[in-house]
């Protein structure tokens, strides 16, 4: 356990990956030396929104650099750079910057069609989108409302968590990946982020995931796992469960795993 958290976050970075700075930079640490040509995306390494934009950069294996950020204390000239003050955000070669995990992830698939995330089928394209849509609307506020009850209402938002989580499961079928594709797309790499976490963060909250009722969607998971883009971007469970208890707690960690 101690061995996995001092080697790192677990993930084999990318080659692609030329620069990342070691730790979480904050108000009044100076901007790092950027290289000159190159996309950087500005990021968080526990943010699972952030890890959304890296899992396209890692997926079509673009080269960019990192700059990870403190977002208690975030350094005057980010908030420069970005309007919102959140990440993701991602900076073009040209000093330009995108927002927002789903602007900057479909950004990077418009303007880098090499391994395409998209299939150029209308109909194919609005149902990733539709899975994208239903993660955002109904899984992502049950996930978090784990977090915010407790007693029997923490029961009760475990069950709702359940229950979309089957219907994401019923929007999967019998298909190896979302919208019946048989090889990673965009929405398996949207939605990811959250599953990464959801083992951990129900065992933190008290509770084991019913595999049983989820056979299809661990079943995805799993190859999900194999994934490239997955492997080189992922945390391991330990340090999420030690990055979320330091998050409930109102101190981030954000460094030393």
């Amino acid at each position: 356990y101690r061995q996995a958290l001092k080697a790192g976050t677990g993930s084999s970075r990318g080659k692609n990956v030329l620069m990342e700075t070691a730790k979480h930079l904050e108000s009044g640490e100076p901007e790092p030396q950027l290289k000159p040509n190159l996309l950087t995306l500005y990021s968080m390494r526990f943010c699972p929104f952030a890890q959304r934009t890296r899992l396209v950069l890692q997926h079509k294996q673009l080269p960019h650099q990192i700059v990870n950020l403190n977002l208690v204390r975030k350094p005057d000239w980010f908030l420069a750079k970005s309007a919102s003050g959140k990440v993701p955000a991602l900076q073009e070669p040209d000093g330009s910057v995108l927002e927002d995990s789903l602007v900057t992830s479909r950004h990077l698939e418009e303007t880098h069609r090499e391994s395409a995330l998209y299939p150029s089928n209308a109909d194919k394209r609005a149902q990733m989108d539709g899975v994208i849509a239903q993660m955002g609307e109904k899984v992502i506020p049950a996930f978090y409302r784990l977090f915010g009850v407790s007693g029997d209402e923490k029961k009760a938002a475990f069950e709702q968590l359940v229950t979309e989580l089957e219907s994401m499961q019923s929007t999967l079928g019998d298909s190896k990946f979302f919208a019946g594709s048989e090889s990673v797309q965009m929405a398996d790499l949207m939605i990811w982020p959250w599953f990464e976490r959801l083992k951990p963060s129900c065992s933190l909250a008290g509770f084991q995931v019913p595999e049983e009722r989820l056979k299809s969607l661990m079943s995805w998971m799993g190859r999900m796992e194999q994934q490239r883009a997955v492997l080189e971007t992922r945390n391991t469970d330990e340090a999420h469960v030690e990055f979320t208890r330091s998050l409930l707690a109102n101190q981030p960690k954000y460094d030393g795993y």
